[in-house]
């Protein structure tokens, strides 16, 4: 697994080329980044109450991850600034750190993103993918979990009801089986 920081960065040419080397000369399979949802990779739009998704960039990101023969292993995490629940941010990127405002909100963009997947990339190209559903479980987040007495609420009724993804781990990442 490599590490390649922000998704957005994903998105230039030269950060494909140098990846495509990276992959070529140490056979690397699958690539882990931050920023999936962040505000350069325009997932989350809310006006008026009514809530879209826009995966252009995404799928720009993934599709190029797959033409390079690599896997994407995706980070739900950092919210969009629409539904973080504090505006102050983390590290030079500027993400949100913060749980979401309201829980069935992030709900419905996981098992959107989730669905969009399926649909464009297929089951058993899902299944070669690993998921890790938020990277510090010992947060403010976890304690807003336990506290409000949902705990189980991202990994059994998001993604695992939809048929989609396992219930993971707390501890490690979950691949699709």
């Amino acid at each position: 697994v490599a590490g390649a920081s922000c998704a957005a960065e994903g998105l230039r040419p030269d950060w494909q080329q140098h990846l495509q080397y990276v992959k070529t000369a140490l056979g690397y399979k699958y690539v882990r980044f931050h920023g999936l949802f962040h505000e350069d990779m325009f997932v989350y739009n809310e006006v008026d109450g009514r809530v879209t998704f826009n995966f252009q960039y995404v799928d720009a990101l993934i599709d190029a991850m797959l033409d390079i023969g690599v896997r994407p292993f995706v980070g739900f995490a950092f919210m969009p600034s629409a539904i973080a629940t504090k505006l102050n941010t983390t590290f030079w990127r500027n993400g949100h750190g913060s749980p979401p405002t309201d829980l069935s909100k992030w709900e419905d963009m996981i098992r959107a993103t989730m669905e969009h997947w399926q649909e464009r990339y297929g089951t058993e190209e899902l299944e070669q993918w690993y998921f890790e559903v938020w990277n510090e479980v010992c947060t403010v987040f976890q304690l807003i979990l336990d506290s409000a007495n949902v705990r189980g609420l991202v990994s059994s009724r998001t993604l695992t009801d939809s048929g989609l993804v396992p219930a993971p781990s707390t501890t490690s990442p979950t691949r699709l089986q």
